[in-house]
């Protein structure tokens, strides 16, 4: 599955962040069906035709994965594809800071929200089960990007909807649905000032059974850097013991599973000793 690739091939392939960072309100490309035709031939012969286009023009891979959306509602393809366009922003936001940062954010939640609505309408004309399995995904998204954009509302309102819809133990989605909406709600606590019910929130993230994507991957560490920056030792700690399960489990003596255990050793002797961890994953 696409999905399963997205965060590893943005972080590896598109330029330096600032370079992705316009300001919102941009003036995009317009779009034929013939655009939308030569766009849909290449992504289904080259599974990195999107990352690398996002490198060269992220404003034409916006263009056309919106009016591909708009056009041809149905098609699983364009909503995927608003995800990826979402991974790299989100890469892109890392280097943001005050203003510039939430306004980066609100562009995106804009065409995810538009994204969203087109699936979801879609869905009641055409019911769909491939289509379907997108939204969840775009959700999750939809609750990160409010939450950057500074609408902590709508991000708790997004997050919690898809935690209470995320019923199917067996879907390959179940595990980041638990994991990322909850990193959300904790940090949207935060955000409120609500320091207790952000710890449970990290621990309920940590709790998640994994998923092909966090057993590979690994956690996110986000809520977890915050909640150290407010002195939550013991919390942390706890989250990573829990991550470990899935993540460098003692059962599958991998060598992934042994690298990453020896990650989890090296930032517990770090958070021991007061440090807050500066790898990738913390950042």
């Amino acid at each position: 599955m696409r999905s399963l690739m997205i965060w590893t091939m943005v972080a590896g392939v598109l330029p330096a962040a600032g370079a992705l960072a316009d300001p919102p309100q941009r003036s995009l490309p317009s779009v034929t069906t013939k655009d939308l035709d030569d766009y849909e031939t290449k992504v289904k012969a080259d599974s990195q035709y999107l990352i690398r286009l996002l490198a060269q023009d992220r404003d034409k891979a916006e263009a056309l994965i919106r009016a591909g959306q708009m056009q041809r509602p149905a098609a699983r393809l364009w909503a995927m594809d608003g995800q990826m366009l979402f991974a790299g922003d989100v890469f892109a936001g890392k280097s943001l800071q005050g203003n510039e940062k939430v306004a980066h954010f609100k562009h995106a939640l804009e065409y995810l929200q538009e994204s969203y609505d087109v699936a979801v309408e879609a869905l009641k004309n055409t019911p769909d089960e491939r289509l379907q399995e997108v939204l969840p995904g775009l959700q999750i998204d939809l609750a990160l990007a409010a939450l950057e954009s500074g609408e902590t509302e709508l991000a708790k309102k997004h997050a919690a909807e898809t935690l209470r819809q995320n019923t199917d133990g067996k879907n390959w989605n179940y595990g980041n649905i638990i994991h990322n909406a909850n990193q959300t709600l904790g940090r949207c606590a935060l955000r409120e000032g609500k320091l207790a019910d952000a710890k449970t929130y990290l621990l309920k993230a940590g709790a998640t059974p994994g998923s092909p994507q966090l057993n590979s991957f690994g956690p996110q560490m986000q809520l977890a850097r915050e909640l150290l920056e407010k002195g939550a030792k013991e919390t942390v700690l706890q989250y990573l013991d829990l991550v470990s399960k899935f993540w460098a489990s003692d059962k599958e003596q991998s060598e992934p599973n042994k690298q990453h255990a020896a990650l989890i050793a090296g930032w517990k002797r770090e958070i021991a000793e007061g440090k807050i961890p500066t790898g990738a994953q913390w950042r």
